[in-house]
């Protein structure tokens, strides 16, 4: 008669013990104790759109007073952002067209054209005035 391994017959025993042993706790839930979970999601009520066709953008002429939520849509295939600026006093969208718009539009050149670092050197051409300029936020 063949000789059998104490320790292999021990093992198979303490396994067979371990994996036969029963876990009888039974979870049922417990009436009226089940949660709903609603979610509730708050859209913003002042929605202002503004669109990027090519060059120009495209909005409303007139921004609600309160809070407002700006959503952007870039439609052109280049690069663009938009501001929201408080200029300082005796400045207007004039000003901005004659002394900011060329700076700005000479620097992106540059940088579009893998010029990075004299675009922007070419920013340093901004006037001292826009240094005043409180912006408020936007996107880019």
């Amino acid at each position: 008669m063949k000789k059998r391994n104490p320790s292999i017959v021990l093992l198979f025993m303490l396994f067979s013990a371990f994996f036969s042993c029963k876990n009888d706790k039974k979870t049922e839930p417990i009436e009226g104790s089940e949660n709903e979970v609603v979610e509730t999601v708050t859209y913003p009520t002042n929605v202002i759109d503004i669109v990027t066709r090519s060059m120009e953008f495209q909005s409303v002429d007139t921004i609600p007073s309160g809070w407002n939520t700006f959503k952007y849509q870039n439609l052109s295939h280049e690069t663009h952002f938009f501001l929201l600026d408080k200029y300082p006093e005796g400045k207007t969208v004039e000003n901005t067209l004659t002394d900011v718009a060329p700076v700005f539009e000479e620097g992106m050149d540059l940088i579009n054209e893998g010029k990075t670092e004299e675009g922007f050197a070419a920013f340093g051409k901004l006037p001292a005035w826009y240094g005043d300029i409180v912006f408020s936020g936007g996107t880019g």
